[in-house]
């Protein structure tokens, strides 16, 4: 079934029936896992973390349009960063896309803050629970706060978010929308870690969902037209002793991948990845997979395969979306569509965007869209959405190769003209010739291979297979010889 169908709500039909839909024991304050109760007890750990340097708060959501069935996503942040005593960097987001338009709507602001101690960012953050308002200079105040019923008591896990775009924006975007959890909260990687991570070299990170599926339902503006939306998302949390690039030197060195998604048979679930870039991409730990299956039981495993199937070359960034400091060259690849499998949970996935352009900066380069999810788990076919980001990009000489093997093992038979194996044998022998070449610093020698091997994918590989706009063996060919 395909996401632009009533069930891309994921709140409908069958999944009414599963186990969590009337499971409502875990909606209570205070809330608590055993064994996590020192650092996950809602609703406190949702709320401020007085001393420590890095704290954010994120909602991303797909919802669908009451009145035209169209299919908009968007992605709420609010970041705060204290760089020791001296200097703060805060970040506030909100992305709207309509993905019916392909149209995105990108509203970043960024506060800049001496001593931030004293000099506060535009936005306040209380103890004890969710409850935020941000106040720009000239712009509108955004909130960010529990529900409460008519006597005044909080209701559990249910939210309140108000969210406009900045009034010189060329396009005006405001979101008006309540939040109500229909799961239990997600710790990042389970309670064998009990939410307690390294991210970026940064020990003791707390990450976790609030909700892995939450209930979404209000009103969305883009340009003065307002439409009553309903669909689901996922609230996440996470707060660190110090801010990221304390431990990742140079800032360079330490990228990630991170996908989160809502399955239709009931499962929720995020992957972390996380790679050393100065050693070929060795994984890092926290590198692994968890999830909240359809019973609201928790789950983790390192046990998995993460395989890019294509890739995409974004030439140039998006003025409203660039990058404030470059780690990069400006012609790198991200994923395009990637095959997860879980062995341990019989899952076998693929995940494709849904917009052409995945781009989105916020200090580094950075990659953040939704992406819809199809493939099998436990036998039965599942479908979902969910947000695939990071800031690894693909640039280098071995991991040119490695693009170009992923590439054309991913190719259907069809796109082939003549014997597989063999033109698969070629270039494979061909491109581990190339990259000795280049380690050792024969550089001729691997152009010399490159552009016969360019010529022998024209004559062997339709390149009109690779299905755009993913790029082809012939593009990845060609840029490679340029970064020679």
């Amino acid at each position: 079934m395909k996401p632009e169908s009533d069930a891309l709500i994921l709140q409908t039909g069958d999944m009414q029936s599963l186990p969590f839909w009337k499971d409502k024991s875990w909606k209570h304050y205070p809330f608590a896992y055993k064994g996590a109760e020192k650092n996950f007890t809602l609703p406190s750990a949702i709320g401020w973390h007085p001393g420590y340097e890095s704290q954010s708060w994120d909602i991303e959501a797909y919802v669908k349009s009451k009145e035209t069935g169209k299919i908009y996503t968007f992605v709420h942040i609010y970041s705060y960063n204290a760089m020791g005593k001296l200097f703060g960097f805060n970040c506030r987001m909100l992305n709207v896309a309509d993905i019916s338009e392909k149209k995105r709507y990108v509203d970043r602001r960024y506060h800049f803050r001496p001593f931030p101690i004293v000099y506060k960012p535009p936005f306040e953050v209380k103890e004890g629970n969710l409850d935020i308002t941000y106040h720009p200079r000239g712009g509108s105040v955004d909130k960010w706060y529990p529900k409460k019923d008519s006597s005044g008591n909080l209701v559990p896990f249910e939210y309140h978010l108000e969210a406009s775009s900045n009034p010189k924006s060329a396009v005006q975007t405001k979101l008006s929308v309540d939040l109500e959890a229909l799961k239990p909260p997600l710790l990042d990687g389970g309670m064998d870690y009990g939410g307690m991570l390294t991210m970026f070299g940064q020990p003791y990170t707390f990450a976790f969902c609030l909700s892995p599926r939450v209930k979404v339902q209000g009103t969305l503006e883009i340009a003065g037209k307002t439409e009553h939306i309903e669909g689901v998302g996922k609230v996440g949390l996470q707060w660190a002793p110090k801010q990221f690039g304390s431990r990742n030197k140079p800032i360079r060195r330490i990228k990630h991948q991170y996908l989160g998604g809502n399955l239709s048979n009931g499962w929720d679930f995020g992957l972390w990845r996380q790679y050393d870039t100065l050693r070929y991409n060795r994984l890092l730990p926290f590198s692994g997979i968890f999830a909240l299956f359809e019973d609201n039981t928790m789950a983790t495993t390192n046990s998995y395969t993460f395989e890019p199937i294509s890739y995409y070359q974004n030439r140039v960034w998006p003025k409203e979306a660039g990058p404030i400091f470059r780690t990069a060259p400006k012609n790198s690849y991200i994923p395009h569509a990637v095959r997860l499998t879980v062995p341990e949970w019989d899952a076998d996935l693929v995940i494709t965007p849904v917009l052409e352009d995945n781009t989105q900066a916020v200090f580094v380069e950075y990659f953040f869209g939704p992406v819809e999810i199809t493939g099998k788990a436990r036998g039965k076919e599942v479908y979902g959405t969910g947000f695939l980001e990071g800031t690894k990009l693909y640039h280098q000489e071995h991991e040119f190769i490695e693009m170009m093997r992923n590439t054309f093992k991913n190719l259907p038979d069809q796109a082939f003209i003549g014997n597989r194996a063999a033109i698969q044998r070629k270039l494979n022998n061909d491109l581990e010739e190339i990259l000795t070449a280049v380690q050792v610093g024969d550089k001729s020698r691997a152009k010399e291979l490159l552009n016969a091997d360019l010529a022998f994918i024209s004559q062997n590989i339709k390149v009109e297979m690779t299905g755009a706009p993913a790029a082809s063996l012939s593009d990845l060919c060609r840029d490679f010889i340029s970064r020679i």
